[in-house]
């Protein structure tokens, strides 16, 4: 939601490496600046290697069927699913957003044209956040692609866990992403 507040650089980076670089690349910045870091996990993203540049997105892997649209800890998810996909025939690309204001709209306009389904996936409110600018972008800019937003809905309430236990609850685990993309590629 901090990505509705005027003159606020929102940084979201996907792992260790793109939290440093983000952090050397934007240091000196104007204006205030939100960094939003995962915790819990030390892997490094595949294909990624630390790229940061604001408001523009990385593409870290390509395929035709579907494209998840992620930011955050939670992109190890998505990898996790892209992979479970791919041994079921499905072939999808992967896109980071690792920050809002500036947010990558012109990536999007580029390159969301060329896919049909779109699967936002994000450790956070599912309005507001990385699926409500995804849908934003395709619906001001009439793009035909069709835009599912994976993450926390409704209100949390006091049931708490691990990590996995909440993704898993919350629709963002591997298999929950996979089971989304498998309905809504039907």
């Amino acid at each position: 939601i901090m990505r509705l507040q005027p003159n606020i650089t929102s940084i979201v980076p996907a792992d260790a490496k793109q939290a440093e670089n983000a952090l050397l690349k934007t240091w000196n910045n104007p204006n205030p600046i939100y960094y939003r870091l995962s915790k819990g996990t030390n892997k490094s993203i595949a294909n990624l290697n630390g790229a940061f540049d604001l408001g523009e997105i990385n593409q870290i892997s390509t395929g035709n069927d579907l494209v998840f649209i992620s930011m955050g800890g939670i992109v190890e998810e998505v990898e996790k699913a892209a992979e479970i996909l791919s041994k079921k025939g499905i072939k999808s690309s992967i896109l980071i957003v690792s920050s809002f204001n500036p947010s990558p709209v012109n990536d999007l306009i580029n390159i969301l044209p060329k896919y049909k389904l779109a699967i936002t996936v994000e450790a956070h409110y599912a309005v507001g956040g990385l699926g409500s600018m995804v849908s934003e972008v395709v619906a001001e800019n009439k793009i035909p692609c069709r835009v599912i937003r994976s993450g926390i809905k409704g209100v949390v309430d006091d049931i708490t866990g691990s990590r996995e236990f909440m993704n898993s609850r919350f629709g963002i685990s591997a298999d929950k992403i996979v089971e989304t993309a498998l309905q809504y590629l039907k």
